[in-house]
């Protein structure tokens, strides 16, 4: 798209330069067209930054999505992280129960 737009400013500038004109009409002429060139490249920059935005607001919105995923993800994972935990402290503490006791370990 860039590489078309400026083609086309080379292009028309050649074109005035060249034609068979006089210099003050060239000039002018090259005023009113770079005037033209301006107002159509801010209309496609305002053009673009609305598309931009558009593209900032889905990326944000994939972003929450997938950090609300992964809070889920890793809120899962503490709960089992608990759970093993505390199977694992209910055991060692039947084993050192055992222990004191003088009766071997369950299985």
């Amino acid at each position: 798209m860039t590489g078309l737009f400026l083609g086309a400013i080379v292009g028309a500038a050649l074109g005035i330069l060249l034609a068979p004109r006089r210099g003050e009409e060239t000039l002018e002429e090259l005023r009113q067209k770079g005037t033209e060139w301006r107002n159509r490249g801010s209309e496609f920059l305002a053009e673009e930054r609305g598309s931009v935005r558009e593209m900032v607001e889905e990326v944000r919105e994939i972003l929450r999505e997938a950090v609300d995923e992964g809070r889920e993800v890793i809120k899962e994972a503490v709960e089992e992280g608990k759970l093993a935990a505390d199977k694992a402290s209910q055991e060692l503490q039947a084993k050192f129960e055992a222990a004191r006791e003088g009766r071997p370990p369950e299985a």
